[in-house]
């Protein structure tokens, strides 16, 4: 979920990347961030001229959950390994 992000956001740039080098990436967006709506538009906006595949929020209905699940093909192509993330907690640049 994007909910609130810096400004030149590294997570949001390492998002772009993935969808510029092949990768699929969904994004969720929380369009309900209190006062950031704009920048939340905007930034999804960008993404997607990126090729990320955008969701937009539900209208009143506020979501906190960030899930992520990340699939990795090993070298050979033969091995797939999956990583879940499940978290209410906001990834921030600082931290």
């Amino acid at each position: 979920t994007q909910y609130r992000v810096a400004e030149n956001s590294a997570v949001i740039n390492t998002l772009i990347a993935a969808a510029q080098n092949g990768k699929k990436v969904t994004v969720f967006v929380e369009l309900k961030a209190r006062f950031d709506e704009e920048n939340n538009l905007a930034t999804a906006e960008m993404m997607k001229a990126s090729g990320i595949n955008i969701i937009y929020s539900i209208p009143k209905l506020k979501v906190l959950a960030k899930v992520a699940l990340v699939l990795r093909r090993d070298a050979e192509g033969k091995k797939l390994t999956s990583y879940a993330y499940i978290s209410t907690g906001n990834f921030n640049e600082k931290t």
